[in-house]
């Protein structure tokens, strides 16, 4: 599995699991939203990864297709610490749901969705030219039907 991106385009890919990312804060900052515009997280502390994350650059493009600026207050390629910061009350991070379903759960962070929505794709990738084996399509088959069982919790939405 990969997360979709045109460096690989290498790779025969198949879409898979679509999230839409959703702004992760503690849960006092974020009680009264539904909703976090991006215009609002351009004057906001903001915890990203750094570059070339594939959720950096999915955030980049996303700020950037909206005619925001992009200016990140904190670049930190640990996910435990980005959850932190946000736990803490020390800026938001964005982030798919699957990521932080479990602390959303236990009500140690919170989240809302972005607006404009922010797509993150999941894909099944193979190498050009070559079959499948019988245990990569076993796999393949369990992925499927394992993250059908957990779409409900995570906020995937399967593709195929």
């Amino acid at each position: 599995m990969l997360y979709y991106s045109k460096e690989y385009n290498a790779a025969e890919t198949t879409p898979f699991i679509d999230e839409d990312m959703v702004v992760v804060g503690a849960p006092a900052i974020l009680k009264d939203k539904t909703r976090m515009p991006l215009s609002e997280l351009g004057d906001r502390k903001l915890v990203v990864p750094w570059r070339p994350h594939i959720f950096r650059l999915v955030l980049e493009a996303a700020f950037i297709s909206a005619g925001i600026p992009f200016t990140p207050n904190i670049e930190i390629d640990s996910l435990p610490c980005m959850k932190e910061l946000a736990h803490c009350g020390d800026g938001f991070t964005i982030l798919p749901p699957s990521s932080v379903f479990q602390e959303v759960e236990s009500g140690r962070l919170a989240c809302v969705p972005t607006s404009p929505e922010i797509k993150l794709t999941t894909v099944l990738g193979q190498t050009p030219g070559r079959q499948p084996s019988r245990a990569a399509s076993i796999v393949d088959a369990e992925l499927r039907k394992l993250a059908a069982e957990l779409a409900p919790r995570t906020g995937w939405s399967m593709t195929v």
